[in-house]
């Protein structure tokens, strides 16, 4: 509370600084960075805290009588905080690493003639932070880039693998007709040699059935009709 004075008119001195060279300032409800600046399209957040002292808690006189008769008690100092008069002017800029963040009063200086170079050291932060920024977009363009490429790369490879499994498909089913053939044509010579008796004739329809078979497996013929075309619904 002794320091509250002062510490306010700091804050108004910067915060008109930062006014007349056109940075954006705001309030926003969050404890961490609740006032707000933006520089060169990147946001930070100021605040001025006061410095505290820990100094040792003492002993009450109970205490110390408790600590005569019981000596492992109060083996641990406890410590306060006090207030020590000196404030810092701290720039908070979330995970990103500009360097300097703090200014404070010394023996000698006092923040009051700080706020200038706190001014240049947050544009030199900006840039940083912003090439920071563009190099981190660059390269997440990239590497969105490079798992596009693979993506396409893995789709190609899987049309690639299906047409070769039905390229091989289509060569087997070929060669299976192509034996079907030969072997119709095996029973239709054979057939041919019982001169038309009945045994021929129903062999003669098998070998035509046969070669339906085969132009259904082959892939270069158009496929008759077959029973087996037909869909059954058991509903």
């Amino acid at each position: 509370r002794g320091t509250l004075d002062r510490a306010l008119r700091i804050m108004d001195s910067l915060l008109k600084e930062l006014e007349q060279r056109e940075i954006p300032i705001d309030l926003i409800d969050d404890r961490q960075m609740s006032t707000q600046i933006s520089v060169l399209g990147e946001t930070f957040g100021i605040c001025i805290e006061e410095v505290l002292d820990r100094v040792e808690r003492k002993l009450t006189p109970a205490q110390e009588a408790e600590k005569k008769r019981h000596p492992w008690m109060f083996d641990r100092p406890e410590y306060d905080r006090v207030p020590t008069g000196n404030l810092v002017l701290r720039l908070k800029n979330g995970e990103y690493d500009c360097g300097r963040t703090n200014w404070r009063d010394g023996k000698v200086q006092r923040m009051e003639s700080l706020l200038n170079r706190f001014i240049v050291a947050l544009f030199e932060c900006a840039v940083n932070k912003r090439s920071a920024r563009i190099e981190r977009e660059e390269a997440e363009a990239l590497r969105m880039a490079e798992s596009r490429r693979k993506e396409e790369l893995r789709k190609l490879q899987e049309q690639e693998r299906a047409r070769l499994a039905q390229l091989l498909k289509d060569v087997e089913a070929w060669h299976q007709s192509q034996k079907i053939r030969a072997y119709a044509d095996a029973i239709r010579t054979h057939a041919e040699k019982n001169d038309g008796s009945d045994s021929g004739q129903k062999l003669m329809e098998w070998v035509s059935w046969v070669s339906q078979q085969a132009d259904r497996i082959d892939p270069l013929c158009k496929s008759p009709y077959s029973v087996l075309d037909e869909k059954i619904s058991y509903w």
